[in-house]
């Protein structure tokens, strides 16, 4: 907990929203497509579940209202302090993939990946 509120008062000092700058990891899982994805970004609540679209060249991640009804997943706390949750999806798999501050907000994450 100590971790995530020292990178809140990071990002708040470089001007940014709380939350909204950050990265994520993309593991390979032992399914075809399936993605192990971690981050240590404020934006995943373990209590919160989040909405996740994938498109040609970006995912989305966005916090769902009280009234959606689609699919969402809920994180999972790492003890290192980070969340992880699975999804399926053909995205490469890479180290870190930094969010994009100008179309992120408090409610959406967005990461270009291609």
């Amino acid at each position: 907990m100590k971790d995530k509120e020292q990178n809140i008062k990071k990002q708040q000092g470089n001007g940014v929203l709380p939350c909204v700058s950050g990265s994520i990891n993309v593991h390979k899982r032992t399914r075809l497509n399936q993605r192990q994805v971690q981050s240590n970004s404020c934006f995943f609540n373990v209590d919160e579940d989040i909405i996740v679209i994938v498109d040609r060249e970006k995912i989305i991640f966005k916090k769902p209202t009280i009234d959606y009804m689609g699919k969402t997943i809920k994180p999972k706390a790492l003890s290192s302090g980070w969340v992880t949750f699975s999804i399926v999806a053909d995205l490469p798999i890479t180290k870190e993939l930094e969010f994009d501050d100008e179309e992120s907000t408090e409610d959406r994450l967005v990461v270009y990946y291609r």
